[in-house]
C-alpha cells in the first residue's frame, strides 16, 4: 500500500510489487530534460527510490508551475512537462537493478604527521544543517593581504562571504538563489569591483 501524507512524501507499507525496469533512453530523456543524465553508480541501491521520488516531486512542482504561468523552470520547454513521464516504478528500478548494492571505501593510507595544524572554529552556528555545494577562495583586494572565502549553500539558498583574518570575522550574505551550485569572483566588466558569478542548480 502506498500513501502521500503532509509534506508531499510517499510512504509505503507492506509488500510491492516489483516493477520492470524501463528502458535507458527512456529515463535519460526525462530525467535529462532539466539536468544532465544521472548515472545508477553515483549512489547506492537503497538511495535511489527517494532520489527518483524527488525528481518526480519536481516534475509535478514544474507542472504546477507552468499551469499558473509562473517561469520557475527556465531550463525546462513547457512542451516537456505536458507530457506523460515514463512509469515512476520502472524508473526506479532501472536504477535499483544497475546501481551498486554498496560503495566499496578503501581504507585510509597512515601518512605522517602534517607540518600544518588544523584547528576547528565556529563562525557562526546555522540554524539548520547546511548543504554547501560549493566553496571558493579568492583574493579580492589587491591591498588586503587575506583571502575572501565564498559559500554556495543550496538548503538555504544563502551565497556568502568570509573574509579569512585573524580577527573581525563575520559572515557576509551576498544574496540569494534558489539552488546555488557554484559560486565564483571576476570583474566582468573590468570596473575595478568584483563581480559574483553564481550558477543555480535548474
Amino acid at each position: 500500500m502506498e500513501g502521500t501524507p503532509k509534506g508531499g512524501r510517499e510512504t509505503f507499507i507492506g509488500s510491492r510489487d516489483k516493477a520492470a525496469p524501463v528502458a535507458k533512453s527512456e529515463v535519460v530523456e526525462f530525467c535529462g530534460a532539466c539536468h544532465a543524465y544521472p548515472d545508477p553508480k553515483t549512489f547506492p541501491r537503497e538511495m535511489w527510490r527517494e532520489e527518483v521520488l524527488q525528481g518526480y516531486r519536481f516534475f509535478a512542482q514544474a507542472q504546477r508551475d507552468f499551469q499558473n504561468g509562473t517561469d520557475n523552470w527556465p531550463s525546462i520547454d513547457g512542451s516537456f512537462v505536458e507530457q506523460e513521464p515514463p512509469d515512476k516504478e520502472g524508473v526506479i528500478a532501472y536504477y535499483e537493478a544497475n546501481a551498486p548494492e554498496l560503495f566499496q571505501v578503501d581504507a585510509p593510507r597512515s601518512h605522517p604527521p602534517a607540518a600544518v595544524r588544523f584547528r576547528e572554529e565556529l563562525v557562526r552556528k546555522p540554524k539548520a544543517v547546511p548543504a554547501v555545494s560549493h566553496i571558493a577562495i579568492r583574493k579580492t583586494r589587491k591591498d588586503d593581504p587575506f583571502p575572501t572565502l565564498f559559500v554556495a549553500d543550496m538548503r538555504s539558498s544563502d551565497v556568502s562571504s568570509l573574509r579569512i583574518a585573524p580577527e573581525g570575522r563575520e559572515i557576509e550574505s551576498l544574496g540569494r538563489v534558489s539552488h546555488p551550485a557554484h559560486v565564483d569572483v571576476a570583474d566582468l566588466n573590468g570596473d575595478g569591483r568584483d563581480d559574483w558569478i553564481v550558477s543555480d542548480l535548474g
